[in-house]
């Protein structure tokens, strides 16, 4: 089994970059928001539980596409199909798991989701930004 630090380096430069921007995203949401909500706890939790559900989401697409690559175009397609139905299962597990529980709020687990959308839309600025802190 590898080690974590191993793990984080074998981790591919864009899904790093999708998931700096998620908890950047994360945090810039939790820091505004969370000033204008009644229930501060039920809302950070929410949208953390969103963000990490994102994360999980952005780790499979990233393992399922490698994994995509070395099988042929039928393998493949099955591959990815059965992966992005388990991902949209995933998210109705955790999104009617935070509306009956009621410990957390289901419209920032939904916030916290959506940072996947964001990330990917900000991955080509992080990357950019990056690319300078580097130099």
């Amino acid at each position: 089994m590898r080690g974590a630090a191993e793990r984080i380096k074998s981790i591919d430069a864009t899904l790093k970059e999708m998931l700096l921007a998620m908890l950047t995203v994360g945090l810039l949401v939790q820091f505004i928001l969370v000033w204008f909500v009644p229930d501060k706890a039920g809302f950070s939790v929410g949208l953390w539980v969103g963000v990490v559900t994102a994360a999980f989401m952005a780790n499979n697409m990233n393992s399922t596409l490698e994994r995509a690559l070395t099988l042929g175009e039928g393998g493949a397609q099955t591959l990815i199909r059965k992966n992005s139905i388990l991902r949209y299962f995933a998210v109705i597990v955790v999104l009617i798991g935070s509306y009956f529980t009621g410990w957390v709020n289901p419209f920032a687990v939904f916030g916290g989701i959506m940072t996947l959308k964001v990330s990917a839309y900000l991955q080509p600025l992080t990357h950019k930004i990056l690319e300078r802190l580097r130099r």
